[in-house]
C-alpha cells in the first residue's frame, strides 16, 4: 500500500502505476480531476472537476 502525495489517499501500487483517485482514467474516465490551491491547507491538490468551484476564492 502507498499513500498518494497529491490526495493523501491509500492505494495498492501493485495494481496501479498511478493513484486511481487522482487519475480517473483507471475508472473509465468518468470524471476529470483538476489541480486547485486549497488556502486552508496551504497546498495544491487534485479534486474532481465538479468540486473545483468551491476553491474559486473571491478576495
Amino acid at each position: 500500500m502507498q499513500m498518494c502525495p497529491n490526495c493523501d489517499r491509500v492505494y495498492d501500487e501493485s495494481e496501479y502505476s498511478r493513484c486511481p483517485h487522482c487519475h480517473p482514467d483507471y475508472y473509465g474516465g468518468r470524471e476529470r480531476t483538476v489541480i486547485v490551491y486549497d488556502r486552508d491547507e496551504g497546498r495544491a491538490k487534485y479534486v474532481p472537476e465538479s468540486e473545483a468551484e468551491k476553491y474559486n476564492y473571491k478576495d
